[in-house]
């Protein structure tokens, strides 16, 4: 069974984390045009937001990233 997100992970995990390493990335609907949004950060790396959504999923499975609350991922 491949688990969710591992696919995205392995692809742009390393970009992700160069880019931010330390810092959090919120789902939530108004944060995310601002600087740690989806939206915003998903652009700054020349991403698809879903795909850096899913790439997110899967680097909580490999450990990471983390799933700090219910919208907000940390990026180890």
């Amino acid at each position: 069974m491949i688990e969710f997100g591992k696919e995205k992970a392995e692809k742009y995990g390393k970009r992700i984390t160069a880019a931010l390493s330390g810092k959090t990335v919120s789902k939530r609907k108004d944060k995310a045009k601002d600087p740690g949004g989806l939206v915003y950060e998903a652009k700054q790396l020349g991403m698809d937001i879903w795909d850096l959504l899913e790439a997110l999923e899967g680097m909580c499975s490999e450990g990471t990233a983390e799933e700090i609350d219910d919208s907000t991922y940390l990026v180890r």
